[in-house]
């Protein structure tokens, strides 16, 4: 599976898959409440969770820091 974007996506294919992050119930819940719980990372059983992707760093790296003076 490609998860690759680059850059803004207008359009989308009929069998384009979408991530779910959460159940109907869960953002009917945030909505009503006005507030969402984040656990400690720390807590969290996947040791990636949090964590930037490599390729979304050197992108970072290569966009922020190009034209910094030293």
């Amino acid at each position: 599976m490609d998860m690759t974007i680059v850059g803004k996506v207008t359009t989308l294919p009929p069998d384009a898959q979408l991530w779910r992050y959460l159940g109907l119930a869960t953002l009917i819940d945030i909505l009503q409440k006005g507030s969402m719980f984040f656990p400690r990372l720390s807590k969290l059983d996947d040791p990636y969770e949090g964590s930037v992707p490599m390729a979304v760093r050197a992108f970072l790296d290569r966009s922020l820091f190009r034209d910094r003076v030293r």
